[in-house]
């Protein structure tokens, strides 16, 4: 199984002993995307049963600012479907890693047959991505909040512990980077296709998670930090007991300790 992109939840497949590439291996030009499936440029596929695409922009602030919008598109709405039709034309079964954002924000759990909305550019050009894609033969991974133990910016926990000024007390789903790579590990051997919500069970808010980590700082509503983030992102609570019939999916607090970075 070749999964492409190096980047946090790329690396953390690296890490599990995965044959990852980043973009010194394959990097996605406008001319890679507009060339035909079938082509020389797309050679570097032959000889893989399985791919698992990572490769994704998403600083959320810099696309709404419009400073990497032309990329997002390219990247994220155009990439996945032309690498899933390259894949299908050569037998390769495809997974493609989408987002958990795209759920509206209601009391409900989020299961994979409702609807999806776009509330900014970034959950725009990811639904293009999934939209593009054929469920039939196609896996989708929407995970959403990602997180594990390393000290980065890219890390949920980290930026809980070193970047957030205020919390909200709004309850969402959050996701484990390992529990992606097992998810598609094991997806992807039994040839599941269709979306699977990846996440952990007991929704929580980042005030919650702030406790468990021993950090304490001013409570404030999702729409102040909206809008002083300014943009929305859907703070959705995804069901996934469909991914918990392969996989099982640890509690949000459990995971949390085990993860403290």
């Amino acid at each position: 199984m070749l999964v492409l992109g190096n980047g946090y939840l790329g690396s953390a497949f690296r890490g599990r002993g995965f044959d990852v590439w980043g973009k010194d291996r394959v990097e996605v030009t406008r001319e890679l995307v507009s060339s035909s499936p079938g082509s020389p440029p797309w050679s570097f596929l032959d000889g893989w049963d399985a791919v698992v695409n990572c490769v994704a922009v998403a600083d959320v602030a810099r696309i709404e600012s419009g400073e990497l919008i032309e990329q997002a598109w390219l990247v994220n709405a155009r990439w996945p479907g032309v690498l899933s039709r390259a894949c299908g034309g050569r037998g390769i079964k495809f997974a493609h890693v989408s987002t958990g954002c795209l759920y509206p924000e209601t009391d409900a759990l989020a299961s994979e047959r409702d609807p999806v909305v776009t509330g900014n550019a970034y959950c725009e050009t990811k639904l293009a991505g999934d939209l593009a894609l054929d469920t039939c033969e196609d896996l989708i991974l929407r995970p959403r909040l990602l997180f594990d133990n390393r000290k980065t910016s890219k890390n949920f926990l980290h930026r809980v512990k070193h970047v957030f000024e205020v919390f909200s007390d709004h309850v969402e789903t959050m996701t484990c980077v390992l529990d992606v790579v097992e998810a598609a590990r094991v997806l992807v051997g039994v040839g599941e296709r269709g979306v699977y919500n990846v996440g952990c069970r007991l929704p929580v808010s980042t005030e919650e998670v702030a406790r468990v980590l021993g950090v304490y700082r001013p409570v404030v509503a999702q729409d102040e930090i909206r809008r002083r983030k300014g943009y929305h992102l859907s703070a959705s609570v995804m069901d996934v007991s469909k991914i918990e019939k392969h996989v099982a999916m640890p509690a949000t607090l459990d995971r949390v300790l085990e993860m403290a970075p």
